[in-house]
């Protein structure tokens, strides 16, 4: 509704001529690790490194947003506020166990934005009517709402929560609960129609800004307890068996030098399946059906997810994935990591994982029936942790590694 009002605001500024400024520079958005870490309530967050450093810009902040949480907006979580250095306490902000946060950065020009302040707070609109005016018959109350979080003129808009203050004013939320794609929408909305500001935006056709809104582009962290798993990885991501059949999930969480336990769960209550919460196993009921097992680590609040069927064309003897145990020596390793398991004939591919996903390492063997001994030897994996994963046909195996 209020993307209407600024479009009638604008078109009466189309009856003025109106003189332009140049666009906005050439720029391009930061990126940080796009990771998510466990963290103490208490403790600060590091402070955030680049792997793209924004550019074109001469202003670069950090939003803060809370990942589980959905702002009054309802266009995704809430943004809580800014920070210049990205370091913050999540006690600061309310947040308890399991709560998620996330700081991305975001690039823009204060001078430009205390100019659009200036002008539509103190500017004219026609003789005898000021910009304030003009834009409070589309925004009641805009500059009493601008007036009460102390914006009386651009000077008085000297960091991006200010930013914030002002986009949430104009998005209706009078800064209540905005999200950041809200955030992001109204200044591209009001980017749409910016060369109808004239004088009453300083004559600026474009509010410029740098920001991705992508978990490619964010820190985020996730208030735990100490010696808690940050990443679960369950073996398989579907599995189907027989009716009134039994199969054994397999799961493993990073850092495996935690102190965490995975509880396995069913999500949905309907299900005639039922999980042992400490084991894993899983026992179908007689008939078709789906269930949604969860495996979460208790101290660190990480969760994976595994589809069960239940599929009446199947046969308790019908194969399905079976567990591969295996043994690596040294764990962890610096330059070369042995990896012991039986298999039988066939291709087997193996995957060395990040807790973000990303392939670091990838072979495929034709192995013979038999005890096997593979070397995985990589100068181009990173320091860290990593989901060791061994697929073959019917079988399949994960264990957590570290490169150090």
């Amino acid at each position: 509704m209020y993307f209407n009002k600024i479009l009638c605001f604008l078109i009466l500024f189309t009856i003025y001529g109106i003189s332009l400024q140049a666009q906005c520079p050439p720029n391009s958005p930061g990126f940080l690790s796009g990771t998510t870490v466990n963290m103490l309530v208490t403790d600060t967050t590091a402070a955030p490194v680049y792997t793209t450093v924004p550019s074109g810009l001469p202003n670069t902040e950090f939003i803060l947003i809370q990942k589980d949480s959905l702002a009054a907006d309802e266009l995704g979580p809430v943004l809580l506020a800014s920070t210049l250095d990205g370091r913050v306490v999540p006690a600061d902000f309310g947040m308890s166990t399991c709560n998620e946060l996330c700081l991305v950065p975001f690039s823009y020009d204060l001078v430009q934005l205390q100019t659009v302040v200036d002008s539509l707070i103190n500017g004219d609109y026609v003789p005898g009517t000021s910009c304030c005016d003009a834009a409070g018959q589309f925004f009641v109350g805009l500059c009493d709402s601008l007036a009460s979080y102390g914006i009386y003129s651009g000077a008085d808009v000297t960091d991006l929560n200010d930013v914030i203050i002002l986009m949430g004013i104009f998005a209706g939320t009078n800064n209540s609960s905005i999200s950041l794609t809200g955030f992001i929408g109204t200044i591209q909305q009001i980017n749409s129609f910016a060369s109808l500001f004239g004088n009453c935006a300083g004559n600026n056709t474009e509010i410029c800004f740098a920001v991705s809104n992508t978990a490619a582009a964010m820190d985020c962290y996730r208030v735990a307890l100490p010696n808690s798993a940050s990443f679960v990885d369950i073996m398989q991501d579907t599995v189907k068996i027989a009716p009134n059949a039994s199969i054994i999930l397999s799961g493993t969480y990073l850092p495996n030098s935690s102190m965490d336990t995975l509880n396995w769960f069913i999500t949905n209550n309907n299900s005639s399946l039922m999980v042992d919460s400490q084991t894993g196993e899983v026992t179908a009921g007689a008939t078709m059906d789906t269930a949604w097992v969860v495996a979460q680590a208790i101290r660190g609040c990480a969760s994976d997810t595994v589809v069960v069927i239940v599929d009446p064309a199947l046969s308790t003897s019908d194969l399905n994935f079976a567990a591969i145990t295996l043994q690596t020596h040294p764990n962890p390793f610096s330059k070369q990591l042995e990896v012991s398991f039986f298999a039988k004939e066939g291709d087997y591919k193996v995957q060395v994982i990040a807790a973000t996903g990303q392939v670091a390492y990838e072979e495929t063997h034709y192995l013979s029936t038999g005890n096997q001994r593979l070397v995985i030897s990589s100068n181009t994996i990173p320091k860290g942790y990593y989901f060791l994963k061994i697929t073959g046909r019917t079988s399949q195996g994960t264990k957590a590694i570290i490169k150090h």
